[in-house]
């Protein structure tokens, strides 16, 4: 009986704790355009090669109500990942990764705390929250 209520609440703390996938696209050539809706923002991505393996991608945010549009260009190498809060939009993660030439973009409803995890680097193991990604990433308010 133990054992039974023990399994239970640990699957019910990790379904709190994971978060859910609302929207997924993916840009596999440059310039060539993506965009996701789900959320409290519009987001168009596209990426262009950049010197060595990086591809810089571009993702603009858009918010549907009011507020101003948010421009985040970041590098991105092989196998490198990245996930993030806007500010003003708690709860909503938008995650990047690529594998090749391809470019994964994803929105997620967070269902833990409303705090933005980070995690960046081919392997390189790093978790910051969304705070500490700002000083990491070229981005402009429009």
């Amino acid at each position: 009986m133990i054992r039974k209520t023990l399994s239970a609440s640990l699957l019910a703390a990790l379904l709190l704790a994971t978060p859910a996938l609302a929207e997924e696209i993916t840009v596999g050539r440059p310039i060539e355009g993506g965009s996701l809706h789900k959320g409290p923002l519009d987001t168009v991505v596209y990426y262009i090669p950049a010197d060595g393996d990086v591809l810089m991608v571009t993702a603009t945010f858009a918010p549907k109500v009011g507020g101003h549009t948010l421009r985040v260009v970041m590098g991105l190498a092989d196998r490198d990942s990245v996930a993030f809060s806007m500010p003003g939009h708690k709860g909503w993660l938008y995650a990047f990764s690529r594998s090749g030439e391809e470019v994964t973009v994803s929105t997620e409803t967070e269902r833990c705390n409303g705090k933005g995890m980070v995690t960046s680097g081919a392997g390189a193991g790093q978790s910051r929250t969304a705070a500490d990604l700002h000083g990491g990433l070229d981005h402009a308010i429009e």
